[in-house]
Order: C-alpha cells, then sequence, then structure tokens
C-alpha cells in the first residue's frame, strides 16, 4: 500500500544587515527535533490555497509582506521520506524591518542544530544569489528605495565574498541598470555627502 505523501512550503526570508548577509530561523514546535532550527515552514493543502498563498502566509506570520519572493527549488529529503518540501526565497531591505526582532543568523555561519534538509536548502539559497547577482537586479531588493554607490557596492561584496575597485565597480553596474541620482545626499563623518541615488530600471 503505498503510504500518504505530505507538502509543506518554506521560505527562506533574508537581509543584509551587520555586513552579513542573514536569514530568519525559527524554533522548532512539532516533533521530529523540537526545539531545533528550521526555515519558516507550513503544510499544504491544495483543497484550500495555492503554494505561493503558503508562501504568503508565512510571510504575513512575520510581519512581512510586499516583498521580493521568488521559488528555489522542490526538494525530497531522504530524511523525510514522505514529505516534499517547495521552498521560497524573500528578501527584505533591513530598512523594512526591525532587525533586533526575530532569530537571525549569518547565512555563512548557521546553528549546528538545522533540521531535516535544511542546511542544503540554505546552502541552495547562497549560490542562488552568488549566481543571480551577476545577470538581474536583485541586489537592488535588499536596498531601500534611496541609497548610496557605497550601499550597493556593499551588497555585491557581502554576497559575492569579494571587494570591488569602486570606479570599476560603478561603470559595471551602469551598463547595466539606468540609475537616477537623487538631489539629496547623505550626511557623513569625515568627506564630502554622498548623493542618493535610485534603481529605475535594467537597461536590455
Amino acid at each position: 500500500m503505498r503510504s500518504e505523501n505530505f507538502v509543506t512550503v518554506n521560505v527562506c526570508i533574508c537581509s543584509i544587515f551587520d555586513d552579513h548577509l542573514n536569514v530568519l530561523l525559527k524554533r522548532r514546535e512539532l516533533p521530529p527535533f523540537i526545539n531545533s532550527w528550521t526555515i519558516p515552514e507550513s503544510f499544504f493543502n491544495n483543497d484550500d490555497e495555492s503554494l505561493e498563498s503558503v508562501a504568503d502566509r508565512i510571510l504575513l506570520e512575520e510581519s512581512i509582506k510586499k516583498v521580493y519572493i521568488e521559488q528555489l527549488r522542490t526538494y525530497s529529503d531522504i530524511k523525510r521520506r514522505q514529505v516534499i518540501s517547495v521552498c521560497y526565497f524573500a528578501i527584505l531591505s533591513s530598512h523594512s524591518i526591525d532587525t533586533r526582532i526575530g532569530n537571525w543568523f549569518p547565512l555563512k555561519n548557521l546553528p549546528k542544530d538545522l533540521v531535516f534538509n535544511h542546511e542544503e536548502i540554505l546552502n541552495d539559497l547562497l549560490k542562488r544569489l552568488e549566481g543571480k547577482i551577476n545577470y538581474s537586479p536583485i541586489a537592488f531588493n535588499f536596498l531601500p528605495k534611496q541609497f548610496t554607490w557605497n550601499d550597493l557596492q556593499k551588497v555585491y561584496e557581502i554576497i559575492l565574498n569579494k571587494k570591488f575597485v569602486a570606479p570599476n565597480f560603478r561603470r559595471n553596474i551602469l551598463l547595466k541598470y539606468d540609475l537616477k541620482e537623487l538631489k539629496e545626499k547623505k550626511k557623513t563623518l569625515y568627506g564630502r555627502p554622498s548623493s542618493f541615488l535610485s534603481f529605475k530600471k535594467e537597461i536590455l
């Protein structure tokens, strides 16, 4: 007799702050592995809602809405044979959240007691971001609507784990994206104030 399969939806919620790419984790409340760390998760019942609406519900439970969200992958974990996991990731600007609320961990320094295959999922998330940032405007989702060149460069450096020479970085970005320089300036303790920018569109 064939056993019943269950489908869960996971949402990897990530943001950049404190010079790290961080992910939001929760303590698991159900067996097995009660109190271990888990990516936010909910079961899917296809009679009631779509996969996307489950992902939205998970975000709303964390008081998050209207953010960039994308499907990462579907997983079938050998340790969890009857469960298929459909995973998404959501990107938040740190300016839109209180980073003191919730359990945030650097994606490159995760807790040891992650449940099931969640370490694999988060490693795949990092690979997706490392690849996608080179050919899409996904980096701008980590920023507020107004940002500086330094803010944008820091996003690239943190995700790709490499340093860029500022003039070269700006030249390459302007070949790909249309940025608008705003009248407002960001005050600094040292040196000249930096002009704020806004992202207009991708250059095709």
